[in-house]
């Protein structure tokens, strides 16, 4: 499913066909003519020469051309089909092609009508994958792209320009150069209302009495007389400000509601990582080294087991980005782990600014995302060509999921993605009291055109580019940052089993603290023994794998000297006495041979941050706090008592049984 921004007017309207008809009947010496006529007034045979015409000629001056994108994943030229008008650009596709084609011949007249039928039986020459790519490429322009210190919004009355500074005057779309475009689909369908606001009024009277910059252009002004009565002007205007009324800020509320914890107070560090994730998805501008995508999960609380109830506003919030830039939204449950669908990136077009995978699974394989966050942006489609987005206009990628999602490669995943852990105030709500944000936020739909008032946009535009700004101001998205919540179901995840996370997570807290050196054969031996079922089908290369990603999470690192790969020591005298004090002098090898002094072991040391002081994870507190009637409309009464947020977060002990068998893997 794909949803856009606010729709516009499409670019080949009735109107335009219609001059561009009229312009043809008035000039018989029009090149876009491809028909020839003979005595009679009567068009003839189109022949090949007539069908190259009309690629050539008609449609470049219709407005039809192919646009070159970059290059595919061979290294080869790509291009879309697309109309353009003025500085508009218009992705279309050869039914659509077809469809401009016939309304222009309805205002030809008897000469339309002679067309349609003579081009009946040539159709195939015209309405083809292979017969528009010879149409000629639009050349010497691109697309009018974010860049990195600053973002681009358009609107039907002009566009604004973001900077970590704040936000432009109005400007109109001739002050853009010639050489660039803009997708008609990120032209948002309504007109941009400069805020009525005092405090931004003072900012500018501010810098022009400090800086002399002029309040309306931005530029220095070296006349002091000019200074001087630019500041009498806006002193005056300030003097005589009457703000309006402070309008509601449902969409801003909303997503602080997103950033509760669980005393219903907002937490600062969650509501950044939100507003960051916000401006990184609607600045269209990639930094090559922090290209990232977004995961959106809810908090995760002890007992999860690795998995979240949903429900908490994760979809809400990037679809309602909708409203602001050019989504597509893809259903992650189609995506699975060595049996996604080839063509799954398929509703991807080049004008899309974000892509949206939503409900992806535990198994969702992160192994598409890497190449699509680190080059080219390839899409195959059934049916027809595939083709590839350069990597500078890629569409950022976000993600909702219930649960972590796996790491397919280590740090080269992990410094790709950026978590964002949504708290669970909606979920409580709807469980509560079946409210949901529609109730909540003033009984309006977030970004319907009909429901929100002019005054709900703008201030929906105004925090989103505040978002942007904040973002701008940063040098990217930072790499981890995750809670530990967030940390230990991804563990879960990783492990299969909360009983050997928690014992695992406890070994390594006596390792780190007692610094000494462990026999990694022990360790195989001792985790087979507890947990012989579960481990049966996981060789020990796995279960080290898992010891050594748990410890990242955690800081307490495996050999951290050695970068995590295990260390191969002789078994000395003293080596080999702990060896046989640990129970190990009976252990047999792959080979079924026992270890005698000298033979090589491997062993494992595990460095900290220092002594812990408590348990790697401890049980959060649910005993703050009660929950916080929000600030919107439509609010129920506060609960009496936090009791139901134990009852709903209560982890209940799970019988460990203990295996007494050694497997060697």
């Amino acid at each position: 499913m794909s949803s856009t921004t606010t729709s516009t007017k499409i670019l080949w309207n009735e109107q335009y066909l219609k001059a561009f008809a009229a312009d043809l009947q008035s000039n018989p010496e029009h090149s876009a003519i491809f028909w020839n006529k003979d005595e009679n007034d009567e068009i003839g045979e189109l022949k090949g020469a007539n069908i190259r015409r009309m690629l050539m000629k008609f449609y470049p001056a219709l407005g039809v051309h192919n646009l070159v994108l970059g290059e595919n994943i061979d290294g080869m030229p790509t291009s879309t089909l697309v109309f353009i008008r003025n500085n508009r650009c218009e992705d279309i596709d050869v039914e659509i092609l077809r469809t401009i084609t016939y309304k222009v011949f309805n205002y030809l007249g008897v000469d339309g009508d002679e067309l349609r039928g003579l081009l009946h039986s040539k159709r195939s020459q015209i309405f083809s994958d292979d017969a528009v790519r010879t149409i000629p490429d639009y050349k010497d322009v691109k697309p009018f792209c974010d860049k990195r210190d600053s973002a681009f919004r358009f609107f039907q009355n002009g566009w604004i320009e973001i900077t970590k500074d704040g936000v432009s005057d109005l400007r109109q779309y001739d002050e853009m150069p010639d050489d660039f475009i803009v997708w008609n689909s990120s032209v948002i369908g309504r007109d941009y209302l400069e805020p009525k606001n005092k405090h931004l009024l003072e900012e500018k009277v501010t810098a022009l009495n400090a800086d002399g910059i002029h309040p309306e252009t931005g530029e220095t002004i070296t006349d002091s007389e000019v200074r001087k009565e630019l500041y009498k002007e806006y002193q005056q205007k300030l003097d005589e400000f009457k703000e309006d009324e402070i309008p509601d800020t449902h969409f801003r509320d909303f997503v602080e509601n997103l950033a509760l914890d669980d005393a219903n107070e907002v937490d600062l560090q969650s509501l950044n990582r939100l507003e960051m994730a916000i401006g990184y998805l609607c600045h269209r501008h990639h930094i090559n080294s922090h290209r990232k995508y977004v995961i959106f999960v809810d908090k995760f609380y002890d007992g999860a087991s690795g998995t979240s109830n949903g429900g908490n506003g994760k979809s809400l919030l990037v679809n309602t980005l909708g409203a602001l830039m050019n989504l597509t939204e893809l259903d992650g449950r189609t995506f699975k782990k060595g049996k996604e669908d080839l063509a799954a990136f398929a509703p991807v077009t080049p004008a899309t600014e974000i892509c949206h995978i939503d409900d992806a699974s535990k198994t969702f394989p992160t192994e598409c995302l890497l190449t699509r966050t680190s080059g080219n942006f390839h899409i195959r489609r059934l049916y027809k060509s595939p083709f590839s987005i350069p990597a500078k206009n890629a569409p950022k990628i976000a993600i909702t999921s219930n649960f972590p999602l796996p790491d397919s490669g280590g740090n080269t995943f992990r410094r790709r993605e950026f978590i964002v852990e949504v708290g669970n105030f909606y979920r409580l709500r709807s469980e509560l009291y079946d409210e949901t944000p529609f109730e909540i936020h003033g009984y309006k739909h977030f970004g319907d055109n009909e429901e929100w008032s002019s005054s709900d946009w703008m201030e929906f535009y105004n925090y989103i580019f505040e978002c942007i700004s904040k973002y701008l101001g940063s040098n990217g998205l930072p790499t981890g940052g995750e809670s530990e919540y967030y940390k230990r179901a991804k563990c879960v995840s990783l492990v299969g089993d909360e009983a050997i996370l928690d014992y695992l997570l406890s070994k390594l807290d006596e390792w780190c603290d007692s610094g000494e050196e462990v026999f990694v054969e022990k360790f195989y031996k001792d985790l087979r023994e507890l947990y012989p079922e579960h481990l049966e089908e996981h060789k020990n290369a796995t279960i080290w794998r898992w010891l050594v990603e748990i410890g990242r999470s955690f800081g307490k690192h495996p050999n951290k000297h050695l970068n995590g790969v295990l260390d191969k020591q002789r078994l000395s005298k003293e080596r080999f006495h702990r060896w046989q004090t640990q129970g190990m002098g009976d252990w047999l090898d792959v080979d079924g041979k026992k270890k005698e002094k000298e033979d090589r072991v491997q062993v494992f040391k595990i460095y900290g941050k220092g002594r812990k002081n408590s348990s790697i994870f401890t049980t959060p507190d649910f005993s703050k706090g009660k929950v916080r009637n929000p600030k919107n409309k439509g609010s129920a009464p506060e609960p009496t008592s936090v009791s139901v947020l134990e009852t709903l977060f209560a982890k209940e002990d799970d019988d460990v049984g203990v295996g007494t068998t050694a497997i060697n893997k």
